[in-house]
């Protein structure tokens, strides 16, 4: 790869003006079946563990230790499920065109980012003792 070949990332042409950007269809993840397996597997789990977790806290007469235990393991157990989640939703949209797909997906996840940050500066200011007031 000679440095005369360099290639743009912005227009996808060379410098000779050949273009040279691959075609989008070609390089898809996974199948509608996969995805889909993917994205409501990671939700049953979610359920699943809620649905155990909600049905040892409403037994009154169980130790304390035991309800801590489940939670944290439920939380431990949530990891795996969430990765599988997040990749199918981003497969997911990789189907689609990138303007339809993946950016209004990306965009999403920034302006959720952004409104929870602001959401905690404000509070923060307004508490005495900030994010410990919960």
């Amino acid at each position: 790869f000679a440095a005369d070949d360099e290639i743009s990332l912005f227009d996808g042409s060379d410098r000779n003006g050949s273009n040279s950007v691959v075609d989008d269809s070609s390089h898809k993840t996974g199948s509608s079946r996969e995805i889909w397996y993917m994205i409501v597997g990671s939700f049953s789990t979610f359920l699943i563990t809620m649905i155990v977790t909600t049905l040892f806290v409403l037994l009154p007469t169980i130790d304390p230790s035991i309800i801590e235990f489940v939670t944290l393991m439920s939380a431990a157990i949530f990891g795996v499920p969430g990765a599988y989640n997040s990749a199918g939703l981003v497969s997911f949209a990789n189907i689609f065109p990138p303007n339809l797909g993946i950016q209004p997906f990306v965009t999403g996840q920034a302006v959720g980012a952004v409104a929870i940050s602001i959401l905690n500066l404000a509070l923060s200011t307004m508490e005495k003792n900030g994010a410990r007031a919960f």
